[in-house]
């Protein structure tokens, strides 16, 4: 059913979305030559080499400076804080992870924003089993998409999806929040 709106009301969201445009632009959360430091705390899932998927909680830190309004090059640390048991006895413990990103910010509104990265990581694992250990180390591609709702221009948090690594002998992905402080 067609009514008199029908016409009217997508060319006048056409237009406020256009007149929106310019205010978000302003609305950098990361103006060039600002930098971030960022504390993760997150679930991740490795989900081979192990026989089985293996939930470990990591703290993963993050340093990032903007080259240009809304992109920055980051650096990221850390580290498994809880291992996990698997039902046949075998313990997965993540090591450590670092990285380094490219990442993009898009302003949503004055206060939110998106952000996508990618990049190089690499991770080592100790699997144990029946009392013999198995290092494991891996690097390749990283990608990363989030959310962030800024409380301050200084502090932020947000909720992000890592795929830390997806190589034959690790795939290590998952959620995480995350405070960010800028400066």
């Amino acid at each position: 059913m067609k009514t008199r709106l029908s016409g009217w009301y997508p060319a006048t969201c056409g237009l406020v979305a256009a007149l929106a445009l310019p205010a978000l632009a302003q609305a950098q959360p990361l103006p060039a030559g600002s930098g971030y430091l960022s504390l993760s705390a997150g679930m991740l899932t490795d989900s081979n080499g192990t026989g089985a998927e293996a939930d470990v909680t990591a703290l993963v830190t993050g340093l990032g400076y903007a080259v240009y309004d809304g992109i920055a090059i980051e650096g990221r640390l850390g580290f498994g804080v809880q291992d996990d048991e698997l039902a046949n006895g075998t313990t997965v413990e993540l090591d450590n992870l670092y990285g380094v990103y490219l990442v993009g910010h898009l302003p949503l509104a004055e206060m939110i924003s998106l952000h996508a990265q990618g990049g190089v990581a690499r991770a080592e694992r100790t699997v144990s089993s029946n009392g013999f250990t198995r290092p494991t180390e891996a690097e390749g591609l990283s990608w990363a998409a989030g959310a962030s709702f800024h409380l301050s221009p200084s502090l932020g948090i947000g909720v992000e999806y890592t795929q830390v690594l997806d190589e034959s002998t690790m795939d290590l992905s998952g959620y995480s929040a995350t405070v960010t402080l800028k400066f």
